[in-house]
C-alpha cells in the first residue's frame, strides 16, 4: 500500500496530501477547509442514515447554499461566526 498517496501532480511533480494539508495550515485554510468537510460529511451521513426522509441530498444542498446566500453568509468567515 502507497503510504503517501499523491493528491495532483503538475508538471509530473506529484504533490502530496501531507504537503498540501501543510500549505493549507500554513497560510490559514485548513480549519475552515477540514469544518466544511466535516460539517458536509456529518449532513450526507444523517440524511443517509433516515428513512423517513425522501429528499434527493443535491435538493438540501442547494436549499443549503441558498439559505447561506440569502441570509449573506457564502462568506466563510461569517458563516463560521454565524455558526
Amino acid at each position: 500500500m502507497n503510504m503517501n498517496p499523491s493528491f495532483i501532480a503538475i508538471n509530473d511533480q506529484v504533490i502530496a496530501w501531507e504537503e498540501i494539508m501543510g500549505y493549507m495550515q500554513l497560510f490559514g485554510k485548513l480549519q475552515p477547509f477540514l469544518q466544511e468537510v466535516i460539517g458536509q460529511h456529518v449532513l450526507i451521513q444523517e440524511i443517509n442514515n433516515r428513512d423517513d426522509l425522501d429528499i434527493d441530498s443535491s435538493d438540501v444542498m442547494q436549499a443549503i447554499m441558498d439559505f447561506r446566500l440569502e441570509q449573506g453568509l457564502s462568506d466563510s468567515e461569517k458563516f463560521k461566526e454565524w455558526l
